[in-house]
């Protein structure tokens, strides 16, 4: 995700640095994408420091990196669940950085912008540095939702954690019926972008997993998953009927 927001990020800024521990990685990757690159005391020069590291990892990185961050600076991480990592973040950032937590709902292989979300989370920061930043993702032409962070947890508990796990119920169910020779005979052009999905899910397997552990609103809408799930196997009239109206309201819905 760092090369995405960097490739987003670079018209619209004077200077990027791509920072990491291991400065020879850095270099390739910012030689790649046109970028400067340096160490973790290079975000002294930085008015927004954004850490894509996995969300386990963003607390003990953002520790490492506070000292060298100037006065008046933007710190963001873009982790997919919020509940943990900024209360922790929040507390170790010295006095006079700003924080501001992001999560794209999108994944670093997208090609196509327009229309895109990010999700931006004000923890610890003025109605000035947050206009300022929401002004330059809206110049990418990202388009910008203010939350919090118990809103969002609250959202992609049912957005992304049952979404998910809608799919991986159908990978286990589909790998045990069915041989891989017979699903590929067999399969519709809806099972084609399904199996796209599920590839997907595979290369970024940690992520997911992560997701699903850590959202601490996950377990009461999984439970209402799982009622459901078993009502519809039964298949009786009422069940269909709470689906229909289900249906006819998501079907309002812009994509």
């Amino acid at each position: 995700m760092g090369r995405l927001l960097s490739r987003l990020l670079k018209p619209y800024v004077s200077r990027i640095i791509l920072v990491s521990r291991d400065l020879d990685r850095a270099k390739l990757v910012a030689r790649r994408i046109g970028v400067d690159w340096g160490g973790y005391d290079s975000t002294a020069y930085a008015d927004i420091c954004i850490v894509t590291v996995p969300s386990m990892f963003v607390v003990d990185t953002i520790s490492k990196l506070s000292s060298w961050l100037k006065i008046g600076s933007i710190i963001s991480d873009i982790s997919s669940v919020k509940t943990y990592v900024v209360p922790e973040v929040s507390k170790i950032l010295p006095k006079g950085i700003e924080y501001v937590s992001l999560h794209p709902l999108f994944g670093p292989s997208v090609r196509k912008i327009s229309k895109l979300k990010i999700v931006v989370i004000p923890a610890r920061c003025s109605n000035e540095s947050l206009s300022k930043f929401v002004s330059l993702l809206k110049d990418t032409g990202l388009e910008v939702i203010l939350s919090t962070v118990d809103e969002h947890d609250k959202m992609m508990s049912i957005i992304q954690c049952i979404h998910h796990l809608s799919y991986m119920a159908f990978a286990l169910t589909l790998v045990e019926y069915a041989k891989p020779d017979d699903i590929e005979k067999y399969s519709t052009a809806s099972l084609k972008y399904t199996l796209r999905m599920l590839r997907r899910f595979g290369r970024i397997f940690d992520v997911i997993r992560e997701i699903q552990e850590l959202n601490p609103y996950y377990g009461e809408c999984r439970v209402s998953f799982i009622e459901y799930a078993r009502r519809l196997s039964l298949m009786d009239g009422k069940t269909w009927s709470i689906l229909k109206e289900a249906l006819d309201k998501l079907s309002t819905i812009k994509t």
